[in-house]
């Protein structure tokens, strides 16, 4: 069970984007690092006795296995699978999705959760979500 504090990061700042702080964050724990020109949607970290850290990220088509496999995930995505967690805030995956779940030993060792929503096939999204237990 994730326990979480009041201490919460979130993805808001002044230029409508996901602060570059928690991004950078939700990616050190998750191992996932988004590629150059990838647009990242939105990024929330929650701190407490437990880490949670999700973010969504846009990538070209071309990006999207490189992605998967310089983050080292070694889960199947099965298609049709939802997430068990809650996307980021705004950013709702749509109908075409497939998830899987492994664990990740970066920083420390994170559960990690990733989507990805091929509903617009040229730019697929990567949902990912990360959290220690």
């Amino acid at each position: 069970m994730v326990v979480l504090s009041a201490a919460v990061a979130l993805s808001g700042c002044a230029g409508g984007g996901p602060a570059p702080e928690v991004v950078a964050e939700a990616s050190a724990l998750s191992g996932v690092i988004p590629p150059p020109h990838a647009q990242v949607l939105g990024a929330a970290c929650e701190r407490g006795r437990d880490q949670l850290c999700k973010f969504a990220v846009a990538v070209d088509a071309a990006q999207l296995e490189p992605l998967l496999a310089a983050s080292d995930f070694t889960a199947e995505l099965v298609p049709g699978k939802s997430a068990s967690m809650l996307p980021v805030e705004g950013v709702e995956p749509g109908p075409r999705i497939a998830s899987g779940e492994d664990q990740v030993v970066h920083q420390q060792t994170a559960n990690r959760e990733i989507l990805v929503d091929r509903t617009n096939p040229a730019r697929p999204v990567v949902h990912v979500w990360a959290f220690t237990t």
